[in-house]
């Protein structure tokens, strides 16, 4: 059987959806403001100097902090049905599907939040790892219950859950530094494979 790993930001969607998150949930206005108060955080990050993952959460902190976990994936649904469908790459789609008829083992693993690529995994009803939320009672409480999934992080969250060496082959799609711990598992390795 077939164990298919598909990256999401920029292998199966054109554009981060983490960005597109925020504006989708607060408005063009607030989403740039809420930028212009963390810039100095972003220009870190871009500089190398403040870790990517914790610019991530200090973002979503200024977000979301307090928000209930219903409210969070009431709005990842909605942001699936309205956006997410609409910044996909069509070949991407394609050869995804392709696999499903095929009946291989989908899953997604991404280090954007379960909130909004689980309801894409279930809607196609394939596997989601994502970068998970910390609630305490259902409320947000600014922090990560998991790692960021990038890099090795989405090797050792795929091993938790998948016996590789029960597939053959295993096949990963990705398109940044961060999937090349992943793509380094599969027998069969697409980079950048549907980008234009």
């Amino acid at each position: 059987m077939k164990l298919v790993l598909f990256d999401f930001d920029g292998t199966i969607t054109q554009k981060d959806t983490l960005f597109e998150f925020f504006r989708f949930t607060h408005g063009k206005d607030r989403f740039i403001g809420g930028l212009i108060l963390n810039v100095h955080i972003l220009f870190l990050a871009w500089l190398r100097l403040y870790p990517r993952s914790m610019a991530k959460q200090k973002l979503l902190n200024y977000f979301y902090k307090g928000w209930t976990r219903e409210d969070l994936f009431d709005a990842g649904k909605l942001y699936f049905h309205k956006v997410i469908h609409f910044i996909t790459y069509e070949d991407a789609m394609k050869q995804l599907k392709a696999y499903l008829d095929d009946e291989a083992r989908i899953i997604v693993v991404s280090a954007s939040l379960d909130v909004w690529v689980k309801p894409f995994c279930d809607y196609y009803d394939i596997e989601c790892i994502g970068t998970r939320l910390q609630y305490n009672a259902g409320i947000y409480e600014g922090s990560f219950a998991t790692p960021n999934c990038n890099g090795k992080e989405k090797v050792k969250r795929i091993k938790e859950m998948v016996d590789i060496s029960q597939y053959e082959p295993v096949i990963a799609y990705g398109n940044s530094s961060g999937d090349k711990a992943m793509l380094a598992l599969a027998d069969e390795k697409h980079y950048k494979a549907f980008k234009k």
